[in-house]
């Protein structure tokens, strides 16, 4: 899943819709004169603490399983989170891989309460919910979002493992701890969208605060996994039927999806960034080329103006078509359109 399916709230100025083209290829934009400037503010950071996992998901838009080379370690992501801190964040999400894989997943979560981060999410499957190092983060989380694909015959299949009933039983155990936002992820696919009206009625019996469905594109393993292409052949088909199952469920489960009719300004200052398990800055969460590096939060934090400005070229021209596309009435996947943007500027 591309990140802004989670945070799509943010609206484009009108200003937006007469932004010029830039070029598509980046090759010959020029070289900052000062390559490590700090004067961005980032609020938001999703803290990739590991590559190691303990599912297989057919669709992993990071190609996890294994821990990667040079993961950083305690004192590594403690630094990492202080010099977030410092450079003005506020807000992260705990993700992976598996952030639960890490041993030390519960002095890092409890580093960034001290180290002054105000909202402290964990993205997770599940699996490992019931150890004592998840039972110690779970004071100082204010969201935890878990992933359920569907029913027990496809989620099990499309990740790889046995794991349906132990992600249920690990949405409930969070319930009853009390976490203030529960949020179930879920991928969609043609095999079970039929039955999104039984799956959202089983999590509104689960007491989830709200899902977040989106649907799969060739990201990470995805990109490789022939027998999830085309699965949404009907975009327009699916994104009507997912705004009007939201709407019938108002005021019983937020529902949102991939698919937007609002233009948004594609910024990290709106939408964070992510810092990898080796401590790089990158715009985006999936697996990305080192072009798209855009700094690194350790042993200092430094961002590095080439590459941002290379990004936003870039991504004023997925504003610039999203706009476009959403003014003749289409419903709009900001994710598809950004990474195809991406994949473009990598082959110039």
């Amino acid at each position: 899943m591309g990140f802004l399916a989670y945070r799509s709230r943010c609206e484009f100025p009108n200003s937006l819709t007469a932004t010029k083209c830039p070029p598509r290829c980046l090759a010959d934009i020029g070289q900052g004169t000062d390559p490590m400037m700090n004067k961005r503010t980032i609020s938001y950071a999703y803290l990739e603490v590991t590559r190691a996992c303990n599912e297989a998901c057919l669709y992993c838009y990071n190609d996890s399983g294994k821990a990667l080379k040079g993961e950083l370690s305690t004192e590594g992501w403690l630094t990492a989170i202080r010099n977030f801190t410092e450079q003005g964040g506020n807000s992260v999400m705990f993700t992976g891989g598996e952030c639960l894989r890490r041993r030390d997943i519960d002095e890092l979560v409890a580093g960034a309460n001290e180290a002054g981060v105000t909202s402290i999410g964990m993205s997770t499957n599940g699996l490992l919910i019931h150890t004592k190092r998840a039972e110690a983060c779970m004071p100082y989380l204010d969201e935890i979002d878990i992933s359920l694909d569907g029913f027990r015959e496809h989620h099990d299949r499309i990740r790889g493992v046995r794991s349906w009933d132990r992600t249920v039983e690990a949405i409930r155990t969070v319930k009853e701890i009390g976490i203030p936002v529960i949020h179930v992820n879920g991928c969609l696919t043609a095999d079970w969208f039929d039955q999104l009206e039984d799956y959202l009625e089983l999590l509104v019996s689960l007491g989830v605060t709200g899902v977040k469905l989106a649907t799969i594109g060739a990201i990470g393993r995805a990109g490789e996994e022939l027998e999830l292409k085309n699965q949404t052949s009907q975009p327009r088909r699916v994104a009507d039927q997912l705004a009007a199952l939201a709407r019938r469920y108002q005021g019983r489960i937020n529902v949102s999806t991939s698919f937007s009719t609002v233009a948004q300004p594609i910024t990290l200052e709106r939408f964070g960034a992510v810092i990898d398990p080796c401590g790089k800055l990158y715009p985006q969460l999936g697996k990305l080329d080192d072009c798209w590096c855009i700094g690194s939060a350790v042993p200092v934090w430094g961002l590095n103006e080439t590459a941002l400005l290379r990004y936003e070229t870039c991504m004023h021209g997925v504003e610039e078509d999203g706009v476009h596309r959403i003014l003749q009435g289409e419903q709009v996947e900001w994710w598809a359109l950004i990474r195809s943007a991406m994949e473009a500027a990598e082959a110039c």
